[in-house]
């Protein structure tokens, strides 16, 4: 199962523009290389807040398919 990994960059670790002084990452991986992208981070001194398993699901890349819920039937009153 695909695991994300929660990193947490300290000021000078990464070089992005207008990111502040800690900063949150999400690393999703495969299982093949959890152990790899750990020991990776480790070595560069980049801490691990989190890791759990989570559930990758597809869906169509167009408005609004993330915002949308399904149409419920309205229940019927007993008469």
């Amino acid at each position: 199962m695909p695991t994300d990994l929660t990193v947490i960059l300290e000021h000078g670790q990464v070089s992005w523009p207008g990111w502040g002084r800690r900063d949150v990452v999400h690393v999703l991986l495969d299982d093949q290389t959890v152990a790899r992208c750990q020991a990776a981070l480790e070595r560069a001194g980049i801490g691990i807040a989190d890791e759990r398993e989570v559930l990758v699901v597809e869906v169509e890349d167009r408005p609004p398919t993330l915002t949308s819920t399904p149409t419920l039937p309205t229940p019927r009153s007993a008469a």
